[in-house]
């Protein structure tokens, strides 16, 4: 939308469609599209825009510029040098030609990439930003691209050797290969090939935590739920592997413990928290941590020692481990004064977004 609204207002012609009825009732046919997901927040306090906009505004308190060079080295590598060169040149040619573009082409697809580019950067100075996250803003520079490599003069005259179509030939020969590489070793062991713990066999994961479920459960008598510690990935990840269907836990017994203690990015309205009171819990966590373990004491009635659940061992000789916590009966008040399970910004939900 904003990406429209600059296109129009950036020379004459577009303005003058501001006049008529077209875009207007295009602005309507979108708000109509729009309308469940604006339904739906204010039936739930507005959250995904408090999430997007107050939480991201509060988190510009200072600035870390190393964030945005690491979002941009992210781009280099996530759309490969070749793209991002292309993509970079598109910008360049656009700003350049943007004030006598009459055909409105190189106006179009700057004003459409600019707005969004814009606010990652603008995030990248105070906080993480995901590398997919510009990846909508590229749509409107990709055309641009292949005219960069079509239209003879718009770059500087490449060698022979250097030409579009050896260029594109050797590029896409390069992706096949090294994409294949990263596939195989992502998904398959390799003997002595050295293997980072951040690919987990999850489905190993997930098991060894249905084992600490039902250990748990007959231990209590009492059927008990999943907490995941961490933000989300943990969560879904095991969420995924103990789906219900083959004698596994319903998927949606399992969320992370920002959920359980009023955060949980939009777990929380995936479940009613009430529904888990009275009721006991395993806290399934890759850390160790004696804080995490206290705040549990804070809402559940017990909290027993953690025990060690399942441990996997790189190549490189690093072991990632995963500790399981029985927790019994989860209170619908928590003691010592702290805010009531539900209630948001909890200090675990933001220990938890520190994970």
């Amino acid at each position: 939308g904003l990406g429209a609204l600059l296109f129009l207002l950036s020379d004459a012609r577009g303005r003058a469609q501001l006049l008529r009825p077209g875009p207007w009732l295009a602005l309507l046919v979108a708000v109509a599209v729009f309308s469940p997901v604006l339904i739906w927040n204010a039936q739930h306090d507005w959250v995904s825009f408090r999430f997007q906009l107050a939480r991201r505004a509060a988190q510009h308190t200072h600035f870390v510029p190393g964030h945005a060079v690491a979002w941009l080295a992210g781009q280099f590598v996530l759309l490969s040098p070749l793209v991002f060169v292309l993509f970079t040149g598109a910008w360049w040619v656009g700003l350049r030609r943007f004030r006598h573009d009459r055909s409105g082409r190189w106006r179009f697809a700057v004003c459409f990439a600019l707005p969004w580019l814009a606010v990652c950067l603008w995030q990248g100075l105070s906080a993480r930003v995901h590398i997919n996250w510009a990846l909508p803003a590229y749509l409107s520079l990709l055309p641009v691209a292949v005219v960069l490599m079509r239209v003879p003069g718009l770059l500087p005259a490449p060698s022979r050797r250097w030409r579009p179509a050896t260029l594109i030939r050797r590029y896409l020969w390069t992706m096949v290969v090294i994409e294949s590489l990263v596939l195989l070793y992502v998904t398959v062991p390799i003997p002595h090939v050295p293997r980072p713990t951040l690919f987990a066999p999850w489905n190993h994961v997930a098991s060894a935590a249905e084992r600490a479920e039902d250990e748990f459960e007959v231990h209590t008598s009492s059927e008990p739920f999943i907490i995941a510690g961490g933000v989300y990935k943990l969560a879904s990840e095991l969420a995924f592997y103990m789906r219900e269907g083959s004698g596994h836990t319903d998927w949606r017994d399992v969320i992370p413990q920002g959920a359980v203690h009023g955060g949980g990015l939009n777990y929380v309205n995936w479940h009613n928290v009430a529904e888990f009171f009275g009721r006991n819990a395993v806290f399934v966590t890759d850390h160790d941590d004696p804080q995490v373990v206290a705040t549990l004491r804070e809402y559940f009635d017990r909290v027993d020692p953690p025990k060690l659940m399942y441990e996997h061992a790189s190549a490189l000789g690093a072991v990632k481990r995963y500790w399981w916590i029985g927790c019994h009966r989860l209170a619908g008040t928590p003691k010592q004064g702290r805010r009531a399970i539900g209630e948001p910004e909890h200090p675990v939900a933001a220990l938890a977004r520190r994970r």
